[in-house]
């Protein structure tokens, strides 16, 4: 009886209360270190990898529309060039149009009977 009355006091008292809280503290750690941590580190994993691959895709992206815009600029200088040309063309056409036009119209004059007289 005397045990009993002896170890009583001291499993209900400060000392049983400081075995408890490192218990608790023990089995905390242990889900946080065996289940919580894995847990983060798996999720950070898979947003790394995530990251990475649309970074990559955002590469290829970019070098398509690099690729797109070096083709349009190209073909743009391409049609400018005709279109100098083809306004060269047409100012040409103009002036020969205009000296056949200063051609006639002296013809004309010429044929045309002098109203005097």
């Amino acid at each position: 009886m005397t045990l009993v009355t002896t170890l009583v006091p001291v499993l209900a008292g400060p000392a049983s209360a400081v075995i408890v809280c490192v218990g608790v503290l023990v089995f905390v750690g242990y889900l946080v270190i065996k289940h919580i941590l894995p847990s983060v580190e798996k999720r950070f994993t898979e947003s790394q990898d995530t990251v990475n691959s649309l970074m990559t895709e955002h590469k290829a992206d970019r070098e398509t529309f690099h690729a797109a815009i070096q083709v349009l600029t190209q073909g743009q200088a391409t049609i400018s060039n005709h279109l100098d040309d083809l306004i060269d063309e047409v100012k040409d056409i103009k002036d020969t149009v205009e000296r056949i036009d200063a051609d006639v119209d002296d013809m004309i004059k010429a044929r045309k009977p002098s109203n005097r007289g």
